[in-house]
């Protein structure tokens, strides 16, 4: 059986056996981010929304539509690096950090 007949069968089953909003089909459509290995690296801190605005050279404004059209919910208060590293690896990293 080749993998292509592995792969209609497996959709076929997801289409038929499995529910719109199940946590099977949420990860089965999760989109792999690009691997970035400098992210690995990178020492992040804490910081504010406006910070990194500023990294990117935007206002906080445009900054909150780009999170909000990539569908990234970020909670309030302080972005920790859990959560800038969520951004980075959707937008890249700012020119600013590239260096460091």
């Amino acid at each position: 059986m080749n993998p292509n007949t592995k792969m209609d069968m497996f959709a076929s089953f997801i289409n038929n056996h499995v529910h719109l909003n199940s946590p099977l089909l949420k990860l089965l459509s999760f989109k792999k981010r690009r691997y970035n290995p400098a992210l690995d690296t990178l020492t992040l801190k804490a910081k504010t929304r406006k910070e990194v605005a500023n990294e990117y050279g935007i206002s906080l404004k445009t900054l909150s539509l780009r999170l909000k059209k990539a569908k990234i919910k970020i909670p309030p208060g302080r972005l920790f690096p859990k959560t800038l590293r969520i951004i980075y690896s959707k937008f890249g990293m700012p020119s600013g950090l590239r260096n460091t």
